[in-house]
């Protein structure tokens, strides 16, 4: 069985940052909720991290974050 290749950002692109920025479907506040969620820092590693997104709101929040994800278009 052939692996499919993942191409959700190439078709997409970083439509994380979109989402938050005019809170789809309540988007920004779920994110929000996540990150108020923890502690306010601490280190962070975000697997299957996309496009920073929420490694961003963790690193902006006082986390140490490292992020790595197999989309080197999403990174």
């Amino acid at each position: 069985m052939a692996v499919k290749p993942f191409i959700k950002y190439d078709i997409g692109g970083a439509y994380h940052w979109k989402w938050y920025l005019v809170n789809y479907d309540g988007y920004r506040d779920f994110t929000n909720l996540i990150v108020d969620l923890l502690p306010d820092s601490g280190r962070l590693l975000d697997v299957g991290c996309g496009d920073g997104l929420i490694s961003y709101l963790f690193f902006r929040s006082g986390f140490d974050v490292v992020g790595f994800d197999t989309s080197e278009t999403a990174i």
